[in-house]
């Protein structure tokens, strides 16, 4: 291939980076146009604009209604070799050959693929028209708390969320130590009060009522004398345009008025 040929290709490559611009916060897949966004959106959002009328099924969009058809047709050209099961389309044809291959949990509506079963369940929410939980931020909806969370890293910085608590943290050690506070196991005692936890930092925080340094930061555990000097290190915490302030009583977080 020659010099020519080579940079020809890499253009085309970014040509089409670009064309994809516009990528879905809920699914992560980039569309070209306004117009094919708007179209994919509606799988999440619940609206079946498109009705087979053989069945009355709906559908989020045009594509996939064609697809649904050739399930009313007797033709099944294509069959799969492992079990001789035959589909009408090669997309669900594809799809099935999934269940062969390890990839077991396929969405049956946007045909999303899952390795476990349980985050099957959870994007199935996606599909639903019920989303009470919105952002302080930006006003968009969820269906359920810990994709909000999720979504909430795109205006903190928070990328690793509990998934037991929905507690949000920067740093994927912080979440490590977090998820040691939902185990029943505490084997550091305070010799002062008796008081039990989890693991060794935690403790350490703790000692710190018992030395004189009462406010202690939620965040990264840092102990002051004065509440004052605790308040002007948690803006420290913040990072450039986040709307959020700190509880200094406890890790939860709240969106600051304009």
């Amino acid at each position: 291939m020659s010099e020519n040929e080579v940079c020809m290709k890499e253009n085309k490559k970014r040509s089409s980076a670009r064309e994809k611009s516009i990528v879905c916060e809920l699914c992560e897949k980039r569309f070209s146009t306004e117009e094919k966004f708007q179209e994919h959106y509606l799988i999440h959002s619940g609206v079946k604009p498109y009705v087979c009328e053989v069945c009355l099924r709906g559908f989020a969009n045009k594509s996939n209604l064609q697809r649904h058809r050739l399930i009313h047709s007797t033709e099944k050209p294509y069959n799969c070799e492992i079990c001789q099961k035959g589909f009408a389309d090669k997309y669900t044809f594809q799809v099935h050959q999934l269940i062969h291959t390890g990839q077991k949990h396929v969405c049956d509506i946007c045909y999303r693929e899952f390795t476990q079963k349980s985050n099957l369940k959870r994007h199935y929410t996606n599909h639903s028209e019920f989303r009470p939980h919105g952002c302080g931020l930006c006003g968009k909806r969820f269906t359920d708390k810990y994709t909000l969370e999720t979504h909430l890293a795109i205006h903190t910085g928070e990328k690793y969320i509990c998934d037991i608590c929905f507690q949000g943290f920067t740093q994927k050690s912080n979440l490590k130590r977090h998820y040691i506070l939902h185990s029943a196991e505490k084997p550091f005692a305070c010799d002062i009060c008796g008081k039990s936890y989890a693991d060794n930092y935690t403790f350490q925080v703790h000692r710190l009522i018992h030395t004189g340094e009462k406010h202690v930061c939620e965040i990264c555990s840092r102990g002051f004398t004065q509440k004052s000097n605790l308040k002007r290190h948690y803006t420290t915490h913040l990072k450039e345009k986040t709307k959020y302030f700190y509880c200094l009583h406890c890790p939860k977080k709240f969106v600051r008025e304009e």
